[in-house]
């Protein structure tokens, strides 16, 4: 039930925030404002009910950071371009990290989200990295923003359960999309912190074990004939927001009588991330074949 209420709330928000028109125009932007709110805040409240009804359970995997980082920006640009804020992804090509990417990505949306919300219009957020100097085998992950900043107390108070306070003079809500991030960080035998040192706006930083040097392998090693029947579709999933059900639905019925394992298994992991409204996992999926090299 609550499933299925979280996407009967989160497609109508989906659908304002894509309104046709200009993007221009301070009635358009108060509208994606409060729309990206609000999916935040629905995404949020689930995420941490079930927190509260279960272990937290992550299944990592060896990802490259930066297109994990690429994927995540998608999700967050319109609301990003609403508010004429330039985003930046410095994360450096080529660094590894063992996450569970279906977590992680919520992990970086959500701060992101933060990080847009508090960051004034014409202003910057920026995602990069930078290996520990103390410690090689650690990897500083960081959000910054030119937003309004924090004070000290609220800093210490962040990433605490239901923690409620105001950053600068736009009060904050609950902030249970940063207590989800402190439990993944945690779980990934990591850290996550406000920068004290960090002026001109907030840095938020998360200290992560690098993955060994190893040489990587694909999430799911697809054959060639599995490539020829996917990479129409996902090219054109790609076009769409995965709000879209009917439309998505109807072009997943091209490809549901395949009896390939395989490509049962990605069908049914994109109607899962379909039902949830999962904008992360619906373009992780699609990437898993789309940038799939089978050189």
């Amino acid at each position: 039930m609550t499933q299925m209420l979280v996407h009967d709330l989160k497609a109508p928000l989906n659908s304002l925030l894509h309104l046709p028109g200009s993007s221009g125009g301070e009635g358009r932007q108060r509208i994606q404002s409060i729309s990206q709110g609000m999916l935040s805040l629905i995404d949020q409240m689930l995420r941490v009910k079930n927190l509260e009804h279960s272990e937290l359970v992550i299944q990592p995997s060896r990802q490259e950071l930066r297109a994990l980082g690429d994927r995540v920006l998608k999700t967050v640009s319109s609301w990003a371009q609403g508010k004429k804020i330039s985003l930046q992804n410095q994360l450096e090509a080529g660094v590894f990290l063992n996450l569970d990417p279906a977590h992680f990505e919520r992990v970086i949306q959500n701060l992101l989200d933060n990080a847009i919300k508090h960051t004034p219009i014409g202003g910057q957020v920026r995602l990069g990295c930078q290996v520990h100097p103390l410690e090689p085998g650690l990897l500083r992950v960081w959000i910054e923003d030119s937003g309004s900043g924090m004070t000290p107390e609220q800093r210490d108070r962040a990433f605490g359960k239901r923690e409620s306070f105001a950053r600068g003079a736009t009060p904050r809500s609950s902030g249970l999309g940063l207590y989800y991030c402190r439990q993944v960080v945690e779980a990934h035998q990591g850290q996550i912190f406000f920068d004290p040192d960090f002026h001109g706006g907030s840095r938020v930083q998360l200290i992560l074990p690098l993955s060994e040097a190893s040489p990587a392998e694909p999430a799911r090693s697809w054959e060639p004939r599995q490539l020829q029947l996917l990479r129409p579709l996902a090219g054109q999933l790609a076009g769409l927001e995965v709000y879209s059900l009917t439309h998505i639905e109807n072009l997943l019925q091209t490809v549901k009588s395949s009896e390939d394992k395989a490509i049962q298994s990605w069908i049914t992991a994109l109607e899962k991330a379909l039902y949830e409204v999962d904008e992360t996992a619906y373009v992780r999926l699609i990437a898993q074949i789309t940038e799939y090299s089978d050189c």
